[in-house]
């Protein structure tokens, strides 16, 4: 739908050009007639999957470890975007009397600004990486940032196959973080600040 628009807005731009330098004297974009938008269905990881996922990460439940699964895990957890979660670097993660903050983000002034607290669940997860002491806190083996295209392609999506659970993108993390959040009753201030966002709203986007 949304390519379909702008061709019709485009089209009708030529045609209002073309009228007015005496080229066609009927404007014909303005009968053409869209197909009914289509809300797109925004899911997140039941839970059940995020289960399944906690079981990958920390290899319990008679469950094998699963490479990049304590990523994903991570990831539902704080409700971070793909980029923000792999440019964290030390800089980004606070510590104060034991407890874990990350600081800032992308995206928005608000987003820059937020502060999203580790939960316990996922403390171990950024020990572990943090060890690792490079470039950014979910580096490569060599220390060097993993980049998006191939951390979604090569690490998320296998990830996701291993576990058994559906292959979802890396934005479902966010949603899960959210349906998380609502399901806790955390305050609406406290919801926009750690999602980054300058209203609430559950449905992310």
């Amino acid at each position: 739908y949304s390519s379909l628009s702008k061709i019709k807005i485009l089209l009708g731009l030529l045609y209002q050009y073309a009228m007015q330098n005496d080229i066609v004297n009927k404007n014909y974009a303005k009968f053409l007639v869209l197909p009914k938008k289509v809300a797109g269905v925004k899911d997140c990881f039941n839970e059940l999957e995020l289960k399944k996922i906690e079981n990958a990460a920390f290899g319990t439940n008679d469950v094998e470890k699963i490479p990049f699964a304590d990523c994903i895990y991570f990831m539902c957890y704080t409700g971070l975007r793909i980029t923000e979660f792999l440019t964290l670097n030390k800089f980004s993660v606070h510590k104060k009397d034991g407890v874990y903050a990350l600081y800032g983000g992308i995206k928005t002034d608000a987003g820059k600004n937020k502060v999203v607290p580790v939960h316990h669940k996922i403390k171990p997860i950024l020990d572990k990486w943090m060890a690792k002491d490079g470039q950014t806190v979910f580096c490569r083996p060599d220390g060097t940032p993993y980049p998006v295209k191939y951390f979604r392609e090569k690490c998320f999506y296998p990830a996701l196959e291993k576990i058994g659970v559906r292959e979802l993108t890396p934005h479902a993390t966010r949603r899960t973080f959210a349906t998380l959040m609502s399901a806790a009753n955390v305050r609406e201030e406290d919801f926009i600040s750690m999602m980054g966002h300058t209203e609430y709203s559950v449905d992310i986007e």
